[in-house]
């Protein structure tokens, strides 16, 4: 029994010698005095913090008449640059109608100074994208690419805007893609409610009211070649970047490779204005899709009602034009689609 009792005495006297032993650290911890988090640490010098650099916008017009624009934002990861002209379908004639589809079929396709394979692996080499869009006003060329590739970017958007390989064969093999585009067309009741829009707006013998996407027959190369000879004229161009290109390289990066656009001022707006109409089609679909629009000119006033009436319960999308003296338009789609857009314009 002795030697039990012994035994466990021992046991617990180590047992206290190990708490007390983990315990001490934690005494000596509470002991310690903390500064505070604001004050400053002996020998540190004290730090000078200075604002970050904001985005900036610039801009400026060439001698040519070519306007150049920068929207600089330091630190940015890439740069968008964009080459907008103004030779949208607005401005075909009935000889040249499907003429500004056909041109962004073409977009990046062969030109007289490298073929689309070579001008695709000059992109992809670089990690740069390109797209190409399409309005009634303008066609718009897009590369986006690295910090530093601007030039790169530029020489693409001016070989492809400026110098297409514009021969019969083609035109006939960029026919498809302006086909997938008119088939869009076809399958999209918003697209077709706002070309019926323009045409009752504007009248749909007129030059605004005119189908975007021209269905039928695709434009032939005489077609592209007159119509790109009445628009493609250096006051039409608009050079612009959006991420890490500054204004001053953009201007240096213009001057150089939009020399090849033919001088000239941009091609006069067409003729006409708001004449107003209502159309209603039969589509077998389930949902009701309607829309209105309104004459109004552009500007502040026309941006804000926009605004305002998108975020009205029931209304899709509110949008502004700005030919044809101005234009306020909102879509509606569902089951009381006629009810919101009245109860958008009874509040506008």
């Amino acid at each position: 029994g002795r030697r039990r009792g012994g035994a466990v005495g021992a046991m617990l006297r180590g047992m206290g010698a190990v708490i007390s032993r983990r315990s001490a650290p934690a005494a000596a911890a509470a002991r310690l005095s903390f500064s505070a988090l604001d004050a400053p640490f002996a020998g540190v010098p004290e730090a000078q913090p200075s604002a970050a650099a904001g985005a900036s916008y610039a801009s400026t017009t060439l001698a040519s008449g070519a306007a150049v624009a920068a929207h600089t934002v330091p630190g940015a990861g890439s740069s968008t640059v964009t080459l907008t002209v103004e030779a949208g379908s607005m401005y075909e004639t009935p000889e040249t109608r499907g003429a500004a589809i056909m041109l962004k079929a073409l977009a990046f396709k062969d030109t007289t100074e490298r073929s689309a394979l070579r001008l695709a692996r000059d992109l992809e080499n670089a990690g740069a994208t390109a797209s190409a869009g399409v309005s009634r006003t303008s066609l718009t060329y897009s590369v986006r690419c690295l910090p530093g590739d601007e030039e790169l970017a530029v020489s693409a958007l001016s070989a492809t805007a400026l110098s297409p390989e514009l021969l019969p064969w083609t035109v006939d093999e960029a026919a498809p893609s302006a086909d997938f585009e008119v088939g869009q067309y076809a399958s999209s009741p918003q697209l077709q409610l706002s070309e019926l829009l323009h045409a009752m707006a504007f009248g749909e013998d007129s030059p605004l009211g005119a189908n975007l996407f021209s269905p039928g027959a695709p434009a032939t190369v005489g077609a592209v070649v007159a119509h790109r000879a009445a628009t493609f004229t250096a006051g039409a161009l608009t050079l612009s970047a959006s991420g890490a290109a500054d204004l001053a390289a953009l201007e240096s990066l213009a001057s150089c490779y939009l020399s090849a656009a033919p001088a000239g001022p941009a091609a006069a707006a067409p003729a006409g204005g708001f004449v107003g109409g209502a159309c209603k089609l039969r589509t077998g679909e389930p949902l009701a899709h309607v829309a209105v629009a309104l004459p109004l000119g552009p500007g502040p006033t026309a941006e804000v009602l926009a605004e305002l009436m998108s975020a009205m319960p029931g209304v899709t999308s509110a949008f502004t034009a700005p030919y044809g003296g101005g234009l306020l338009g909102l879509y509606a789609t569902g089951a009381g689609a006629v009810e919101a857009v009245a109860a958008a314009l009874k509040t506008a």
